[in-house]
């Protein structure tokens, strides 16, 4: 089995449900080499324009994306103040 992102609890588009962790470092690609810069949490989009403004860290494409992690996903759970 290959796990793609092991950071999405979602697929971002076929939805099928998948191992997620919460550990920046981790995220990885098909390759070592392929990196996403500014991934949202939430749904893998590259290049997350928001940030979450308590921890800093967290990335998101859009607002919605942002409520559906700290509500759904409980990144509210880990989050912590920087």
């Amino acid at each position: 089995m290959n796990i793609i992102n092991p950071y999405l609890r979602i697929g971002a588009s076929d939805k099928i449900s998948v191992i997620r962790v919460d550990d920046f470092s981790s995220i990885m690609m098909q390759s070592e080499s392929e990196y996403i810069v500014n991934m949202c949490r939430c749904c893998g989009e590259a290049n997350a324009p928001h940030v979450c403004s308590k921890c800093k860290e967290a990335r998101y494409c859009t607002k919605e994306c942002q409520t559906m992690d700290w509500e759904l996903y409980k990144h509210k759970l880990i989050c912590k103040k920087q």
